[in-house]
């Protein structure tokens, strides 16, 4: 205007922080530079996910990274000191043990909160949703199997006769009774019916099958299978002469 003077009345700044305006104008030498000042986010408008979500591990493990969730204003900018409820909405049947690191989380000065979930003692999906006042999302994780422990051998019906073959089934196990489908060694197989041919049995993905033969009759007989470490004996089973 008349007297040198511009008025912005129609500025926005959208970004959160700390700025400074610099302007410049034809024919002056030297920039005018306001004072810093700070825009703090607008109120809190979505909930989203960041980071932590479609992990897996053996069961009743800890998850390695927790689940991250980002409360923002409509400008995306995040927002501090917004309270966020965690949730575990889904587990696998039978599943026990699992539990989050909190349940309530308020976001920092990134606007993040966070929960790390550990996983129950079934295999399987989990679910933790996160919450706030401006939205909720979802999380999942698998559980796998842990380690083999135990051999278990599927029933062997009676009579079976010395000499003639028949089938075996076995399924190594984890400790929560999973299936150890990551399980793939080989057994030695013994029997209180004489001599067992083949004397030994390959796993794959935890289950193993056979067609066998055993030499001696009998009532009460059993195999058993080890491969040094983890150990199974059948059920008993009658064996008559050949």
């Amino acid at each position: 205007n008349s007297s040198g003077t511009v008025v912005f009345d129609d500025l926005v700044i959208q970004e959160s922080g700390s700025f400074r305006l610099r302007f410049d104008a034809l024919g002056v030498s030297e920039d005018a530079v306001s004072n810093q000042f700070t825009i703090r986010p607008a109120a809190a408008n979505d909930l989203i996910r960041v980071s932590g979500n479609g992990q897996s591990a053996a069961v009743n493990e800890v998850l390695e990274n927790p689940f991250v969730v980002r409360v923002v204003d409509a400008f995306g900018n995040p927002v501090q000191g917004e309270s966020v409820d965690f949730t575990i909405s889904d587990t696998p049947d039978g599943a026990s043990g699992t539990g989050l690191s909190t349940e309530n989380a308020v976001t920092n000065s990134s606007g993040n909160a966070s929960a790390i979930l550990t996983l129950g003692s079934a295999t399987g999906d989990y679910t933790v949703n996160a919450g706030s006042g401006v939205g909720t999302v979802q999380f999942t994780a698998e559980a796998i199997a842990g380690d083999a422990v135990s051999f278990e051998f599927d029933p062997v019906s009676s009579p079976q006769v010395a000499g003639s073959p028949f089938v075996i089934s076995l399924t190594a196990f984890d400790s929560e009774g999973n299936v150890a489908e990551t399980y793939g060694g080989t057994a030695d197989l013994s029997t209180t019916a004489g001599t067992v041919s083949p004397n030994s049995i390959s796993f794959s993905e935890g289950e193993a099958s056979a067609n066998i033969t055993v030499s001696a009759a009998g009532t009460n007989r059993t195999l058993t299978a080890t491969d040094g470490q983890i150990n199974g004996t059948s059920g008993v089973f009658t064996v008559e002469p050949g």
